[in-house]
């Protein structure tokens, strides 16, 4: 179920904007977009961000990504953005990031 007034977040589901200016990734002015599943993953999507729209850039760049399972994991040590089994949790996850934050679409 989608909550109403999210932009496509469902239940169960939370989703957080985070500066990362001048952290991780090393690139200067990103900002870490993070939404945790009910089910219990976590995925953080680390985007440019424009400091004068103060706003993420989804524009297509592949964002540096970070996936969770804290079922297995909840120390958030193996990140699993490149395991193919967690592909399906990684699209839906990254779907519910762009419905939120992705102004410009």
């Amino acid at each position: 179920d989608v909550l109403p007034g999210t932009g496509g977040a469902a239940k169960g589901q939370a989703v957080t904007p985070d500066s990362m200016e001048g952290t991780r990734p090393s690139a200067a002015n990103h900002a870490g977009y993070s939404v945790r599943s009910a089910s219990g993953y976590r995925l953080t999507m680390y985007v440019p961000y424009n400091m004068t729209t103060f706003r993420g850039d989804w524009s297509g760049l592949q964002p540096v990504q970070e996936l969770y399972d804290y079922n297995l994991d909840p120390h958030e040590t193996l990140n699993h953005v490149y395991n193919t089994s967690y592909q399906e949790v990684l699209h839906e996850l990254h779907t519910v990031l762009k419905a939120q934050f992705d102004y410009d679409r």
